[in-house]
């Protein structure tokens, strides 16, 4: 593996989240690594709420061994606001100066909500959304 690998960290990201049995209750495996293209994200709202987090930047020290990226997270609903933000406060409850690690991943790391969630809703999917502003500090051994 090597420095600062943006996929790896949207690895420990998504299984993070996906470890939470409160998680895996709300969204199931509905937890994206990237926004959703518009047809794609309808089926997937169809089939009930989803977590999406989208990387936004980022910055590399040490050599590349150690980084922070930033990334925004969304919880969306189409029944209600009030279950977009209850996907949105689980999440933050699983991912809020946590550790992300994952058995056999060299990188490990921490997150943390750096400014706290808005809502809104999304028109052309007809859907609700709580969306925050995080950031991942992770190392990667040499």
């Amino acid at each position: 593996m090597g420095r600062a690998e943006t996929r790896t960290v949207r690895l420990l990201i998504r299984k993070t989240l996906l470890g939470s049995d409160e998680i895996q209750t709300l969204v199931g495996g509905r937890v994206f690594g990237s926004r959703l293209e518009d047809a794609k994200a309808i089926e997937q709202l169809g089939e009930g709420p989803i977590l999406v987090f989208e990387f936004l930047s980022g910055n590399a020290r040490s050599g590349g061994y150690v980084a922070g990226q930033t990334f925004e997270l969304y919880g969306y609903s189409k029944r209600s606001l009030d279950q977009a933000a209850e996907i949105y406060d689980t999440a933050f409850e699983v991912l809020h100066e946590s550790r992300l690690a994952v058995a056999g991943v060299a990188m490990c790391g921490v997150s943390r909500e750096i400014q706290r969630p808005v809502e809104g809703h999304v028109d052309n999917l007809d859907a609700w959304f709580m969306r925050g502003r995080w950031i991942a500090t992770t190392a990667t051994g040499t």
